[in-house]
């Protein structure tokens, strides 16, 4: 069968050409001492482009990512023969999720998931009887939090400045995290011979995806340090969004335990919740801060996003989950959240003089549900540079860069791996920077 592509051309020129996305950074989602590291830490936004080249800026590929049959829903819109045949959910968020790579093998879902509760334990295999792993993943860049003021980074970014004020106008579009999870009892379950007479038993599904525009206005500036040889950045930031589409789906299968401690029924619900233009509408705010300490050889800094948030969304839902008519049986819904869940990421970097270039080692933990670690290493010379680097968020993911540069101008291609949703299997991708140095 023949491949189809929808994808409108004009957009991605648009995109790519804006040239002021933040790129992948070729370490494993490291942490560098960089101002692209200001999605994390506000205080890296006026930290000097030391390491590396700067100008930098990323290609977001991963928008021609999804213009396949697999991947693109809007195949709903203009093919629905196509959209039934070929659309893969899993495939969409997973190639979503990573906005600045074009992922050569995305996820794709399971034919069949098959949960199998017996006495002695829980059982959760595809149509192939390969394992389907619980787990709990956030969504882009380990930041976004679908329902929340945690959205993704800008992929597209127009940075200007007013007076101590940096500014930055952009467009988001991402994962919002997904997750399988033993929920209520089951989860004792695997401690245990039988099952409880009359308790409920369920494993449940969740993911999230958004898009729209965000504005960030950071207050950034230099700390008076009384000790020579250090330097001292602090940063504040308020953050505003406007969503123009979101899409959350969430399935539950459970059962109960009978009085011989086996399962006596099942049942199974379905149910996913959305907005685009002209169907809702949602926005909302946070507040984020950091700080950054630099010595001569050592940098490390602390970010804490969403110190305080508030987001609400208007859009339609339904119990009922079903691709052949998105309109059938939706209710108006509407939600508003107050709330304080902060992003905490700790970062530090080393760097050796070599000579001829130099060697920088970096590090990083964070939290966001989950704990979160990443280290990598890099070597950069006046004329090419090398990264790799490797991180933990509730699975594995690793990347490495190569870098050449000619006179000003410098080209670094990045090849990218992670763990698929729910499955774990291998997905690889690539991502591309390109830059022109002020020096």
């Amino acid at each position: 069968m023949k491949t189809k592509f929808w994808f409108p051309v004009p957009l991605f020129l648009l995109l790519s050409s804006g040239l002021f996305a933040f790129g992948v950074s070729g370490i494993g989602g490291t942490m560098m001492p960089h101002p692209r590291s200001q999605m994390r830490n506000p205080a890296y936004t006026i930290y000097p482009e030391t390491w590396g080249y700067g100008g930098g800026v990323g290609i977001p590929l991963g928008l021609l990512g999804l213009a396949g049959a697999s991947t693109s829903p809007l195949y709903y819109l203009t093919d629905p023969a196509t959209f039934q045949e070929n659309f893969d959910l899993l495939s969409f968020y997973d190639q979503l999720s990573h906005p600045m790579e074009f992922l050569l093998n995305p996820a794709a879902s399971p034919v069949e998931v098959h949960i199998e509760v017996t006495a002695s334990g829980i059982d959760i295999t595809d149509g192939k009887g390969q394992p389907v792993y619980l787990n709990s993943i956030n969504g882009s860049s380990n930041i976004a939090l679908g329902g929340t003021a945690l959205i993704p980074p800008q992929i597209v970014r127009f940075p200007w400045k007013a007076g101590p004020l940096y500014f930055s106008s952009g467009i988001f579009i991402g994962g919002g995290g997904h997750s399988l999870e033993l929920t209520g009892d089951l989860e004792e379950v695997l401690d245990l011979e039988s099952l409880s007479f009359g308790e409920s038993y369920s494993v449940s599904s969740e993911a999230s995806f958004m898009g729209g525009i965000s504005q960030h206005i950071t207050l950034p500036f230099l700390l008076p340090v009384p000790s020579a040889g250090i330097d001292m950045y602090f940063g504040v930031r308020m953050v505003l969004y406007y969503l123009l589409l979101y899409g959350e789906f969430s399935f539950s299968a459970g059962t109960a335990g009978s009085s011989d401690g086996l399962p006596s029924s099942g049942n199974l619900e379905s149910s996913y919740f959305y907005l685009y233009p002209g169907k809702g509408a949602g926005g909302g705010g946070r507040i984020d801060a950091g700080f950054v300490i630099e010595t001569r050889d050592l940098t490390m800094g602390l970010g804490i996003l969403n110190l305080a948030g508030l987001s609400g969304m208007s859009g339609y839902g339904t119990d009922d989950l079903s691709f052949s008519d998105l309109d059938e049986g939706v209710e108006r819904t509407e939600r508003f959240n107050y709330e304080f869940l902060p992003v905490l990421t700790f970062n530090t970097a080393y760097t050796l003089s070599m000579g001829f270039g130099h060697l920088l080692l970096a590090g990083d933990l964070g939290y966001l549900q989950n704990v979160s670690a990443h280290g990598g290493i890099g070597f950069f010379t006046p004329f090419a540079f090398f990264k790799w680097g490797a991180g933990w968020e509730n699975r594995f993911q690793w990347s490495s860069g190569l870098g050449l540069r000619v006179k000003r101008f410098w080209l670094e291609l990045i090849v990218t791996g992670h763990q698929a949703p729910f499955t774990l299997e291998h997905v690889v991708g690539l991502a591309l920077n390109i830059g022109i140095s002020d020096d």
